[in-house]
């Protein structure tokens, strides 16, 4: 029995000391189609969109069907956190409609 707590202990030790590093992504410029945030797999714990001030429209965000009708808002100099929650992000899944011109920025904490 003291072994197996022993391991247990070991187990959560490395476990802890295990550590994510934030990261960003490039912004993201629109050309007023749906793009996917990551071009290939890139996971993430949670994850930050922000829309500058300076946009001059809403940046919208969902899936690969995306559009300035379908999808959530994100208002000029707002943004939008998806939480840390049971699995991870794919960022290539997750796609914003961003107007010509206009940028996005992301954020979030690599898996």
């Amino acid at each position: 029995m003291k072994k197996l707590i022993l391991i247990v202990f070991a187990a959560l030790a490395c476990m802890a000391q295990s550590t994510s590093s934030l990261a960003t992504l490039p912004d993201i410029t629109g050309t007023g189609a749906a793009v996917a945030l990551a071009s290939s797999h890139t996971y993430a714990h949670w994850v930050q969109i922000t829309a500058p001030a300076g946009n001059g429209a809403a940046v919208y965000w969902g899936d690969a069907n995306v559009s300035t009708s379908r999808g959530s808002v994100i208002a000029a100099g707002g943004g939008q956190f998806l939480p840390a929650s049971g699995p991870v992000y794919d960022l290539s899944t997750v796609y914003v409609y961003v107007a010509t011109g206009d940028k996005v920025k992301v954020t979030y904490q690599q898996y």
